[in-house]
């Protein structure tokens, strides 16, 4: 810490001496005076990691405890199974879980606190070896009670200085509780990861709702390619409808469920079957479009929520993309289709905000109707 110390004992002192216009200050007979680089060093990382932690760490904590608090709350009617190992173990509330959080950051919030005294003891006035040569004697006292004023914090000078300059034995019982601290986010992290893996193969016990917010767009387009079809409903329906049903999966059938993932797939993969060009997450976005038209047509659909709806989509896509012919689309994809009826095709259309509707039309007609609103979305492009 010397160079450093002196290097800006030299900034200081040459400054000083611009500013008055004339060579007046010394870096080591007068910005110096009464320090060493063996107190003055302790003491700046101790006002640092004071201000550090009752300033920065202490708030994002309580802010944190403050909403493992609200979820518990709003999770306390919520049973699951817990876990060992990723096992199936005995029931738990998730709000038990989301408490062992929270108290998590308590704990380390309270280990935090148990190292400030030691780290507001200051080693300044014990100068070059603890003895406080070339300091007056109540220089430590003094300068420990101006830190004070400044920085709005209760700093002492340390008893011992010989301890002081010597040992850093109260910021390693700091850095102690920082990495309990790191522990404890890392274990939670990791709990979060493994319980909201999915959405199809994983845990899937805790939904990421909301996880594309604002800017929706931008994040659609520069993740496109990652996303799943669930992601994609999800941040582009204002209800988000894919994760609606899976949040209150308890009251939620799986026909209902499905229903509401099968949103634009049925055009989408009419296109996708004969292109291939643009990732399904895209071909989805085209589909949602397309069927918003139809519901517009054959389920009286609410006409101002259903352009938005479109609206949302094209801005997600960045426009239209170019599609293939409407009729080979449609045609691969009744092929492909072995779940229904001959000569129908059936989509699962969006009619309002949370109301859907299963439209099954004629092959010729829905060939038609494709052809009709990819020669009007050209036109408005």
């Amino acid at each position: 810490g010397t160079q450093s110390n002196m290097n800006a004992n030299e900034v200081i002192a040459n400054r000083g001496n611009e500013i008055c216009g004339k060579k007046l200050l010394h870096p080591n007979d007068h910005i110096n005076m009464s320090q060493s680089s063996n107190d003055t060093f302790p003491t700046a990382m101790h006002i640092a990691a004071v201000i550090g932690i009752e300033d920065q760490l202490f708030p994002a904590m309580d802010a944190l405890i403050e909403t493992f608090r609200r979820l518990e709350r709003e999770n306390d009617d919520v049973v699951k199974s817990g876990r060992t190992h990723l096992q199936d173990a005995t029931p738990i509330k998730f709000s038990q879980e989301i408490s062992g959080w929270r108290n998590m950051i308590e704990k380390t919030k309270g280990m935090l606190e148990a190292a400030l005294p030691g780290l507001k003891e200051l080693a300044l006035g014990g100068t070059a070896v603890g003895t406080g040569l070339n300091a007056p004697k109540q220089f430590g006292p003094e300068v420990a009670k101006v830190v004070s004023e400044l920085t709005g914090k209760h700093f002492l000078s340390a008893e011992n200085k010989f301890h002081a300059l010597t040992a850093k034995d109260e910021l390693v019982f700091a850095h102690g509780a920082l990495k309990a601290l790191a522990a404890d986010l890392m274990k939670i992290a990791n709990d979060v990861r493994w319980l909201a893996s999915g959405p199809r193969c994983g845990l899937g016990e805790i939904v990421k709702h909301g996880a594309l917010s604002a800017p929706i767009f931008e994040t659609l387009w520069e993740n496109r390619d990652r996303l799943t079809d669930g992601d994609f409903l999800a941040a582009i329906v204002p209800e988000n409808i894919a994760f609606k049903a899976e949040i209150v999966r308890q009251d939620a059938d799986e026909k209902g469920l499905r229903k509401c993932l099968n949103l634009g797939h049925t055009t989408a993969h009419a296109f996708e079957l004969s292109d291939g060009k643009l990732s399904h997450g895209e071909y989805v976005l085209a589909g949602i479009i397309f069927e918003a038209e139809l519901a517009k047509k054959y389920a009286g659909g609410d006409a101002a929520y259903l352009d938005d709806l479109q609206t949302l989509c094209r801005a997600a896509l960045g426009g239209m993309p170019q599609l293939p012919p409407a009729r080979e689309a449609a045609r691969l994809a009744l092929l492909d289709k072995k779940n229904v009826a001959k000569d129908e095709i059936v989509v699962t259309a969006p009619v309002r905000k949370g109301e859907y509707a299963l439209l099954s039309l004629n092959y010729e007609t829905y060939v038609t109707e494709l052809e009709r609103i990819q020669q009007s979305l050209v036109q408005a492009e």
